[in-house]
């Protein structure tokens, strides 16, 4: 009879231990889903502004060339 109890209490601590690792990988599936949201809306920015400027760069040469310069000594300053 002590077997069959040690062996229903072994096997339910290893479904809650199971339970708790799948609970524990959702909330990172949750987390990492966060990320990806974020960064796909940052990257979608960075081509808005990159056709932005493309635009500008071809309607306002001067313009461009004024802001741009700058921005290009700052980067090769940069590591």
């Amino acid at each position: 009879m002590e077997m069959r109890l040690a062996a229903v209490r072994r096997g339910h601590n290893m479904v809650k231990r199971d339970r708790d690792f799948v609970g524990l990988i959702t909330q990172k599936a949750r987390e990492f889903r966060g990320y990806d949201a974020s960064y796909r809306g940052q990257a979608a920015d960075t081509r808005t502004e990159t056709a932005l400027r493309a635009t500008i760069a071809k309607q306002f040469p001067q313009l461009h060339n004024r802001e741009e310069s700058p921005r290009l000594l700052l980067e090769i300053r940069l590591p």
